[in-house]
């Protein structure tokens, strides 16, 4: 039985729930129990960086829009 009571699970079911997208974006900053939770359910992900103020989320928004890629934020 899966527990449903973790925000890992949910992620993954909502984006199991998702069609057409090709790369899930995430902060370099994820925990390593959510990142294990999307190998594990063959997500294909990306980092974007966020030190430093890196983070651009017009230039994100982009890539995420003209890819039809899904951006966690």
């Amino acid at each position: 039985m899966i527990n449903d009571r973790f925000g890992r699970i949910s992620l993954t079911r909502i984006l199991s729930s998702i069609n057409n997208f090709q790369v899930l974006w995430i902060p370099d900053l994820t925990c390593s129990a959510i990142v294990l939770q999307l190998e594990n359910s063959g997500i294909n992900f990306c980092y974007y960086n966020t030190k430093n103020g890196a983070f651009d989320e017009n230039s994100l928004n982009s890539i995420v829009i003209e890819n039809k890629d899904v951006l966690l934020v």
